[in-house]
């Protein structure tokens, strides 16, 4: 009986896993195709909006000096909700470089891999 539970516990588990994490399957190889296609086509490519990301955490609507009550920070794109999708995945697509810090950039193997 206490295997019987623990098999259906373990499958439980497995099942929703990805969900419990946030990470969603990819829909098949033609329809990323097709998606890329259309970032490549529309206006605001692979992002959202436009939105402050201050140094405090906070993410603030595009006005001047927005950042300023929370530790500075800087304005550019937010993903769509595609391209955090194929973030989660290793397509490292939608690159934002708008506050790089030379000194830290070639540190650890995730930075290097991201430069390629």
């Amino acid at each position: 009986m206490m295997r019987i539970i623990f098999a259906l516990i373990l499958t439980g588990s497995l099942f929703f896993a990805p969900h419990l994490y946030g990470e969603t399957a990819l829909p098949d190889e033609e329809t990323l195709r097709t998606w890329i296609r259309e970032m490549k086509q529309a206006e605001r490519g692979p992002f959202k909006r436009i939105r402050w990301f201050c140094n405090d955490g906070s993410v603030l609507p595009p006005k001047e000096y927005a950042c300023v009550d929370h530790g500075g920070g800087v304005q550019h794109g937010e993903w769509n909700d595609r391209t955090k999708l194929l973030r989660e995945h290793n397509f490292y697509i939608a690159n934002v470089l708008a506050d790089i810090q030379p000194e830290n950039i070639m540190e650890g193997p995730q930075n290097q891999e991201l430069l390629k």
